[in-house]
């Protein structure tokens, strides 16, 4: 039954779909798709003009890339990139400068309401071993903490792969660390230091940098992601790996940390946040706000979007999708006129009416789909469960997950977003969910605040956020029919996704789901001993209510208990966890 109702589903969605399109698609001209401009339409007028752009050194590599890459596509364009250090200069853009490309927020320029700032990419600076090191698998096992790194940095005799391992090997730790300003000052922010001045640690290049590592099995090395990545095979070079590291430091890599493994890997796990912030900076572009070209502006929106696939190529990180569309909204600038034939904003108005429009076909069948399968499921699922046996057995438990003590989950999709329900335990314990009342998106939320509440006749339970973060979406289909809540907690029964604003500290304390299962033994241990406390308080009679014969708790135990036994749960069971 599910399956035909998919099926049906796609076959709706599919038809009007090409309706729309086909009636649609010669309204839209030259309209350029947003994110995906990677070519210039032949019906569109080739951008014209000049271009002239600084960049850093260390940036010269991926700004010539993007200005060749985007020349090619525009015959008639002429981009001039040059190298040009900041050494404080007197003007961010002087004259004859369109844009600027930097890998730092100049303060001086901070204010300047003429200039027009946007983030373009990141520059990653990774910790870096000998793949050879014959402590490989202790080390990926363990992970370094930096706590650890800077130990050894000021214990100049000391400097073991044993301190490093908490062991006895006498190993010498060679640490290299390339002679670059930029570099320099994150690995100190990284090591919780002020500088670093030890003698015989500083590489003078990339070069070099490479040759001590793949040279010496006991080297420990920083330097820019640029410097050691074999881009035709999107790998580092032979002989070198990432050194893992234990942001928590309690002594393992564990699952959330779990991001040095290949390169791929590596990469969404910085896109995710995963990777500690003082190791990476922002790539910047500065170009003038209300008079650049249009040249300029069609350049700056191609880089934050078809551009952004250079930077992984050449061991940079690109932007988030959320990101990508506030630069394009920052790229709407008055000094343009959206009628000009050269205008990349030409047409945008009617491209959005055609999103829209695919976006409200969308939603209409989708409800329409979920309204009926949640019924349908919601139906098998109270006739599957009803007066069964609650024990751990019932719970389900959902790898990747992390939990939180009030019984919330939570889960990073690959987007950076994270969604957060109720968990497994819960909905067993309250039985059928009937309602509820949830905050409206673009409101900030704290771990431990109340996000909704959910209701059973008439009987109400407040529930905690498991992090802290900006709500951007809620399942508006649980205003309707909220027994997903029930029959699929950790798909279809999800409750908000979050921005989260700190999410790599507040997951260390949560519960991984390798963890969960031991832990809910206590909290049946505690269920069982809140049910006889509370309702042995009142009637001992309704014990009846809640345990199966022998003993055994009933599923939904709190479904037929008064509105005084959910406030009881609520206050020493929910909120003693919290």
């Amino acid at each position: 039954m599910q399956h035909s109702q998919t099926k049906l589903k796609l076959i709706i969605m599919k038809t009007l779909c090409i309706i729309l399109f086909g009636f649609l698609l010669p309204l839209c001209g030259s309209s350029q798709v947003i994110l995906n401009d990677e070519t210039v339409p032949q019906n569109s007028p080739l951008i014209k003009g000049k271009i002239n752009i600084l960049s850093t050194p260390d940036l010269l590599d991926i700004t010539t890339i993007w200005a060749n890459k985007y020349a090619s596509l525009n015959s008639q364009l002429k981009i001039t990139v040059l190298s040009s250090a900041m050494n404080k200069p007197e003007k961010l853009l002087p004259a004859g400068t369109d844009i600027r490309i930097i890998s730092s927020e100049d303060e001086a320029f901070r204010s300047d309401k003429n200039l027009r700032k946007i983030i373009v990419g990141r520059d990653i600076i990774v910790p870096l071993i000998n793949s050879e090191n014959p402590f490989l698998e202790a080390i990926y096992k363990q992970g370094i903490s930096a706590e650890e790194i800077a130990r050894v940095l000021s214990n100049p005799d000391k400097q073991t792969w044993g301190m490093l391992l908490g062991n006895d090997e006498p190993a010498r730790v060679n640490l290299f660390i390339i002679d670059n300003e930029s570099v320099s000052s994150d690995v100190a922010n990284f090591l919780n230091t002020d500088k670093l001045n030890d003698e015989g640690i500083n590489v003078k290049s990339g070069q070099e940098m490479i040759d001590v590592l793949q040279g010496d099995p006991y080297a420990l090395g920083f330097c820019r992601m640029t410097n050691v990545l074999d881009n035709t095979k999107n790998s580092f070079l032979d002989k070198i790996t990432l050194l893992p590291i234990d942001k928590n430091g309690n002594g393992i890599i564990d699952y959330p940390e779990k991001i040095f493994s290949n390169y791929d890997t590596f990469t969404r796990g910085v896109w995710i946040g995963k990777y500690p912030k003082t190791l990476y900076r922002n790539i910047y572009s500065y170009s003038q706000e209300n008079k650049s070209k249009e040249a300029v502006v069609a350049f700056l929106r191609w880089i934050v979007t078809s551009g952004q696939a250079s930077l992984a190529s050449y061991g940079y990180d690109d932007l988030v999708y959320s990101e990508r569309l506030a630069n394009i909204d920052a790229l709407l600038i008055s000094g343009v006129d959206p009628k000009s034939p050269n205008s990349i904003f030409a047409g945008q108005k009617l491209l959005a009416l055609i999103i829209g429009l695919f976006i409200v076909t969308g939603l209409v069948v989708n409800i329409i789909a979920r309204f009926v399968a949640n019924k349908q499921a919601s139906v098998q699922y109270a006739s599957s469960l009803s007066q069964s046996v609650f024990d751990q057995n019932s719970v389900k438990i959902l790898n990747g997950l992390y939990f939180d003590k009030t019984h919330t989950w939570a889960f990073m999709d690959q987007n950076g977003g994270v969604k957060i329900g109720i968990d497994d335990f819960l909905q067993h314990v309250t039985g059928p969910i009937t309602r509820v009342k949830m905050k409206i998106p673009g409101e900030r939320i704290n771990k431990g605040d109340k996000i909704m509440s959910i209701t059973q006749k008439g009987k109400q339970l407040n529930i905690y956020s498991p992090i802290s973060g900006i709500i951007r979406e809620q399942n508006t289909a649980l205003n309707s029919d909220s027994s997903a809540m029930n029959s699929s907690p950790y798909s279809d029964g999800w409750v908000y996704v979050l921005e989260p604003t700190n999410w790599i500290k507040e997951t260390q304390q949560l519960i991984m789901a390798n963890n969960y299962k031991t832990w809910l033994k206590n909290e049946f241990s505690r269920l069982k001993d809140f049910l006889s406390a509370s309702l042995g308080n009142r009637n001992p009679e309704h014990g009846h209510l809640v345990l199966q014969d022998g003993g055994e708790l009933q599923d939904w135990v709190l479904e037929k208990c008064g509105p005084e036994v959910w406030e009881d749960f609520q206050i020493n069971f929910i909120d003693t966890n919290k």
